[in-house]
């Protein structure tokens, strides 16, 4: 666990994977041994 990381913010429109981006990147920091919060957010795109 080298180096400084803040954060990051994705946004996108459905159909875009958003959602695997962020399940991806949580569970790659999971991984590592990083404290990690994912918040998934359905808008009125979802089906």
């Amino acid at each position: 666990m080298s180096g400084f990381f803040r954060g990051m913010i994705a946004a996108g429109f459905g159909g875009q994977g958003i959602m695997v981006l962020g399940q991806l990147v949580a569970y790659t920091a999971i991984s590592e041994g990083r404290h990690v919060t994912w918040i998934p957010s359905y808008g009125p795109e979802m089906r």
